[in-house]
């Protein structure tokens, strides 16, 4: 066997090799070469990116404070620097430096779901009382509510709106940090403010929203951090109502309510309407006025002083039909509060002398009654009162002076008036229309019982007829 042999390479094949070599190492070193520039010049723009990552605008209703190393950056009065919506600004790219937007408008937060009853999107648009038919059951575990002060449940839905607080954007930032952390801060505030607003009022008290929303802003301002520089400016209740299980028994109760307040409000209708046809305008203050007399009388005594005088000047405001004013109001008010609070011995009796001072005011001659007119009913009856006795006290003194004229011929001649006074009686019983005359025969008596029925008929046909003429009705 031959041992391997080795080949043998000459010194031009070796050359010839190496000048083959050399164009692909050439191409390889230039296209390193321009990879490099490449890369270097990518590296370049990347770091020139990054370089102005941090400048930015301010868009509308905000504006922006810079956190150079997590610290605000401050002006050359150490105030925080605040940057206004318009142009382009400068700051360093982030890690070392973070840009904060701070809302100037008002936001909205809204408390939608957690004190309202789970339900599905698609039932969100439906009524109460549909849901109550949907949902017979209420489910604790999952279905939200708040609890009153009578140890009810009812179901509140509520937004508020906030802002941050001029000259208190450096704390809002400090101690917030951005608007959706302000948004969760107020909500957590608002809800934990419906929770004790609620738990404060009665079921029917937070149904008719009866305050409600004015304590929920007050709980929630107060829930909120002092340096959070955030305040609340208004809270609006969306909805609210029972439990859906107790819909219809809350329903009953609200229709009655609203049944009593039509029925008070056509009653004080009624009362005005009436008490206006009694007295006009002057209705208010003649009730105070006899209301006065009977506090008075009650008070201080039937005889006392007070009530008499307020029984004066009821008396002079019916001959008068004109009310004394303020003269006599203004005091009357003060004495019937003193007494209805149960004011002081001292300032009872002020209100007592002022009383009395006024009512002796109005009954000087000359006093001008500036009130309310009487009219009405009263005014009629005042006025047919006065007719009535004005009529009386002539129809006394035409009888007097009758009186004096038949004593006088009585005194002349006794026979003859008695005589003629005699016939002037008979003459009226025999011509009253109730009086029937029988003529019997001398030589024998006749007796007939019973009413001749014809005679009775027109008798009272025509004491009718007078008695319809004076009160003004047709009698057909």
């Amino acid at each position: 066997m031959n041992p391997p042999t080795t080949p043998m390479v000459s010194a031009e094949s070796t050359e010839l090799d190496r000048a083959a070599l050399d164009p692909a190492q050439q191409s390889l070193a230039d296209a390193l070469q321009t990879s490099f520039f490449i890369l270097k010049l990518a590296m370049a723009v990347m770091l020139g990116v990054y370089a102005f990552s941090g400048c930015f605008s301010v868009k509308p209703q905000e504006k922006a404070v810079r956190l150079l190393l997590g610290s605000v950056v401050t002006d050359h009065n150490g105030a925080p620097q605040e940057y206004e919506p318009g142009t382009w600004h400068f700051g360093w790219p982030f890690p070392l430096e973070r840009l904060v937007r701070v809302p100037t408008a008002q936001r909205e937060v809204q408390v939608k779901d957690a004190f309202m009853p789970q339900i599905l999107d698609e039932e969100r648009a439906l009524k109460p009382d549909e849901l109550a038919r949907r949902h017979p059951t209420l489910n604790p575990a999952k279905d939200g509510s708040l609890v009153t002060s009578d140890a009810g449940l009812v179901h509140v839905a509520c937004k508020a709106s906030w802002e941050v607080r001029s000259g208190s954007i450096k704390n809002f930032v400090t101690e917030v940090g951005d608007r959706e952390r302000g948004d969760l801060l107020v909500r957590v505030a608002v809800e934990r403010a419906m929770v004790h607003a609620a738990a404060k009022l009665t079921t029917d008290k937070v149904l008719a929203r009866a305050g409600l929303a004015e304590s929920i802003q007050l709980m929630a301002q107060a829930a909120l951090p002092g340096n959070s520089g955030i305040e609340i400016k208004s809270v609006d209740i969306l909805d609210d109502y029972a439990p859906l299980p107790t819909r219809d028994a809350f329903k009953k109760v609200s229709d009655a309510k609203t049944e009593e307040d039509k029925n008070l409000d056509d009653a004080a209708k009624y009362a005005t309407r009436v008490l206006g046809d009694a007295a006009g305008g002057a209705q208010e203050a003649l009730h105070d006025l006899i209301s006065l007399e009977e506090l008075a009388s009650l008070r201080e005594g039937t005889d006392s002083p007070l009530a008499e005088a307020v029984r004066a000047e009821l008396a002079r405001s019916f001959e008068t039909l004109a009310m004394a004013g303020p003269t006599v109001t203004e005091p009357a008010a003060v004495y019937t509060k003193a007494v209805t609070e149960g004011a002081p011995a001292q300032d009872l009796a002020a209100a007592r002398t002022q009383l009395l001072a006024a009512l002796d005011a109005v009954r000087m001659p000359g006093f001008s009654r500036s009130g309310e007119r009487i009219e009405g009913r009263v005014r009629t009856l005042m006025q047919e009162a006065d007719t009535y006795r004005t009529s009386s006290v002539q129809s006394l003194y035409a009888e007097a002076n009758a009186f004096k004229t038949q004593l006088a011929q009585y005194r002349e001649n006794p026979v003859i008036f008695k005589t003629r006074r005699w016939q002037s009686v008979r003459e009226k019983v025999f011509m009253s229309p109730t009086v029937e005359t029988f003529f019997v025969p001398v030589d024998r008596l006749t007796i007939e019982t019973g009413r001749d029925l014809e005679t009775a008929g027109k008798v009272d046909d025509k004491l009718r007829k007078e008695r319809a003429d004076k009160a003004g009705v047709s009698t057909n």
